[in-house]
């Protein structure tokens, strides 16, 4: 029996006629598109199961027979000479949903004696087991098919995998020299490289080396392959659609081919660029847990206000991210979005600060391309100002309700929370144009020298907070027995200054230091430092009224004043229009937490908190439980305190990196403690007890639990998909985020790190881990610091 018509060739078109798997099927239509594809062909079980009658294969025994040396004249009449690579190509693997990566077999270095071996091998790799595993991952009781895949072996000076992913402006590469069995199986991390993400008629430009366990000097790269790669990519996306791929090549120095192409499953954690910007002006060091937390949960919408001009920009990547309870913004999601319109990169980086990897400049067609997209914001930086009028009535009119203590008695933490929510998502969204119309005539302003002599002139809102109390300290300096009470920060017993106090208060009571957490009193509630200051002189003298001959007689001392006044329009206009916004924003925020205060005391009176001020030191999830009965006691209110003064303590940069170890920016970095640090796969946080293995296992220890046991192993396959199941976290020694065990981890979603560099050899079985799996740390710490409690995972 003939086994000729069971062997398609690649690019013949026959393929998409069998149920044949999709590492088959894109290869086919890749190479009947163009794409540098090594011929080869697939297998059909069919061929296998019509040699059964031979015992060609009885239980995926093989037996040797002429079948195979049929097999090899049909390769080599179609030009495919050994060596060979004999892949599994079955109908489980390479999904939408679930990927399988590298679960089945796949041999190298075949030649004619080691055909047979080979194909025994990869079927055998398709056992009850493996079976039983897709099965229950995926709930798919479909029949497996094991089709075979049978390609020349590229003689590969680079190879590696490369995801290109639509959310990102760079490709991100795993690469090694020779073949890449290595890096795909995770017994080598490989080296890290990104690639700009090329559009139609763009041409490849060097990019920076970004692996970051790197030590080389060596900044700027132009070798041949990755431009190569670089084209190779764009021609994936020009051919399949501009999604997310998972892209294994090879490269032999004249070119680079495609070998595997899949649909991602689980997005790569990129090393992203972050920076504090603004939030360390107007939020505290440490911000309260509840005010980060809340940041946090609007942290998703922020990017949206972007995506209504273009949807084509990211759509899963976060605006803001949390680093030890701090918010930080994502430097490197806005330069993408300026990579992204073709504008310079600068025009981020030099407003809200921080730096990158790489300074791109203007990008002239994308920049064509993106005309109409870019008209649009313009359009809304134009009409900032009344924009942001209408914003200032409906964040008012959200909390009128709760204007002068005016609650309902059905008042939760849920609906109080859900208003601050929106009433910061609102604020932030709006300042985005206004800031966007701001930076660009204030640039130019400053560039010019005129913008102290326009500023010189402008009283805001926020200035008149200051400006206010001249008349106060006016009075008080007339008065020196009052001085004596407002050193203490005490108001004295004058109804004259207490009247005019009142007044002010009823202005800007609302204000206060670090007034954008929600925690932080406000003015009314904490008067004492501003009282302290009614001893200071009145402020700029004179100046407190500036008037319209002032403001000219400035300007005329400067021609530059005068040629500038259109860009001082505008600027003026969203300067004074960003202060009113917040101003009145900051009047919601103290009504909301009066609101919240008031709960909180119901709360302390109904015996679920100890203080009513214990409420700013729980997350959101936290204090919405206070709604359904949950009580936080004293013990666990110290446990809080100490964490949040041990937070506290550390002083993180201005600018960090997803994985930077900000283990060293702790006073705990000095004391004996083994510390790791390796490469995030996914996120959650997990405390247990560390399982050190080299070889995977089905059983737990004796006296270990699931919910507490922390997997350490020095790298990983598919193989250990069965130990995966029996463990809260997992930790791996070598390997890289592109490999197939890291996929795989991904797809389960297990808190993991990996490339944790000496792990193996600093923590032994029993240790008690705290594995924190999206800043890719790993601390052995004390065993009373678990106390046999459940494994905790965020």
């Amino acid at each position: 029996m003939s086994i000729d018509g069971h062997v398609l060739l690649l690019g013949s078109n026959e393929i998409k006629h069998h149920a044949v798997g999709s590492k088959g099927k894109f290869l086919d239509q890749a190479l009947r598109k163009g794409l540098p594809i090594p011929a080869g062909v697939v297998v059909l079980e069919e061929a296998w199961q019509s040699l059964e009658q031979r015992d060609f294969i009885s239980d995926l025994d093989l037996q040797p027979n002429s079948s195979i040396s049929e097999l090899i004249e049909l390769l080599h009449a179609h030009g495919l000479f050994a060596p060979w690579v004999v892949r599994s190509c079955f109908n489980v693997e390479d999904g939408a949903e679930t990927s399988f990566a590298g679960m089945f077999r796949s041999v190298l270095h075949v030649d004619e004696t080691r055909l047979e071996q080979a194909v025994l091998d990869v079927l055998a790799s398709a056992g009850q087991v493996r079976v039983n595993q897709y099965r229950q991952a995926s709930g798919d009781d479909a029949p497996l098919r094991r089709d075979i895949l049978i390609m020349p072996q590229i003689d590969a000076q680079h190879a590696g995998v490369a995801f290109s992913d639509p959310e990102y402006e760079d490709d991100w590469l795993n690469v090694t020299d020779g073949l890449a069995d290595g890096l795909l199986s995770g017994k080598t991390a490989g080296e890290t490289r990104k690639v700009a993400r090329l559009r139609w008629l763009e041409r490849p430009q060097p990019h920076p080396k970004t692996d970051d366990d790197a030590s080389s000097n060596d900044t700027r790269v132009d070798d041949a392959w990755l431009t190569r790669t670089q084209a190779l990519l764009r021609q994936v996306r020009q051919s399949f659609g501009d999604k997310p791929w998972d892209v294994e090549w090879a490269d032999d120095g004249e070119t680079c081919y495609l070998l595997q192409l899949r649909p991602i499953s689980r997005s790569v954690r990129r090393n992203d660029v972050f920076t504090i910007a603004n939030h360390k002006e107007i939020l505290p060091a440490l911000p309260s847990r509840l005010m980060a937390s809340v940041i946090a949960a609007c942290a998703p919408s922020l990017f949206n206000y972007y995506r209504q001009f273009d949807p084509t920009l990211p759509k899963t990547r976060l605006f803001i991210e949390l680093f030890r309870w701090r918010p930080y913004i994502n430097l490197s999601l806005m330069t993408d979005m300026m990579r992204h319109f073709g504008l310079p990169t600068r025009l981020v980086t030099d407003s809200i600060g921080g730096d990158v990897d790489e300074d791109v400049s203007l990008q002239p067609l994308r920049l064509f391309r993106k005309i109409f997209v870019l008209a649009r914001l313009g359009l809304a930086q134009l009409l900032s100002v009344p924009s942001s009028r209408k914003a200032r009535q409906d964040i008012l009119a959200k909390t009128a309700p709760y204007t002068n203590g005016g609650f309902e008695d059905t008042l939760s933490f849920r609906e109080v929370l859900d208003n601050l929510a929106w009433v910061y998502s609102r604020l932030v969204k709006e300042m985005f144009s206004l800031t966007a119309a701001t930076s660009a005539p204030v640039s130019l302003l400053r560039r010019t020298g005129a913008l102290p002599i326009h500023s010189a002139s402008q009283r805001t809102i926020g200035t008149a907070m200051l400006t206010d109390l001249n008349p106060i300290k006016a009075y008080v300096a007339t008065r020196p027995d009052l001085h004596a009470s407002l050193e203490q920060g005490t108001l004295p017993d004058d109804p004259k200054l207490n009247e005019m106090w009142q007044t002010y208060l009823s202005k800007h009571g609302h204000r206060g230091v670090f007034e954008s957490d929600i925690a932080r009193p406000r003015l009314s509630e904490d008067p004492a430092f501003m009282l302290r200051t009614l001893l200071q002189p009145p402020l700029g003298g004179q100046a407190e009224a500036v008037t319209w001959t002032s403001r000219w007689k400035l300007r005329l001392q400067s021609w530059r004043a005068l040629v500038t006044l259109p860009l001082w329009w505008q600027a003026r206009r969203s300067i004074a229009a960003r202060e009113l916004l917040r101003y009145d924003a900051m009047k919601s925020f103290a009504h909301l937490r009066a609101a919240l205060l008031t709960l909180a005391d119901a709360a302390v009176a109904r015996g679920q908190l100890p203080t009513r001020e214990d409420i700013w030191q729980l997350s959101q999830d936290e204090l919405i439980a206070l709604d359904v009965g949950k009580v936080y006691d004293r013990a666990f209110m110290k446990a809080r305190s100490q964490e949040i003064d041990a937070l506290a303590d550390i002083h993180l940069p201005d600018l960090l990196n997803r994985f930077d170890d900000l283990e060293q920016y702790s006073p705990a970095a000095t004391r004996n403690r083994t510390h790791f640090h390796g490469i995030s796969l996914t996120t959650g946080s997990v405390r247990g007890r560390a399982w050190c293995l080299r070889e995977p296992a089905s059983r737990l220890p004796q006296g270990f639990v699931s919910e507490t046991t922390i997997l350490v192993a020095p790298s990983i396959d598919s193989g250990w998909l069965p130990t995966f199941n029996l463990v809260a976290g997992v930790v791996v020694e070598t390997g890289g985020d592109l490999s197939h065990g890291s996929i795989i981890l991904r797809e389960l979603g297990l808190p993991a790190v990996t490339n944790v560099s000496g792990v193996m050899r600093g923590v032994q079985t029993g240790d008690v881990l705290v594995l924190e799996a999206g800043e890719g740390n790993v601390a052995r710490v004390d065993a009373a610091a678990i106390q046999d409690e459940p494994a905790k995972s965020v």
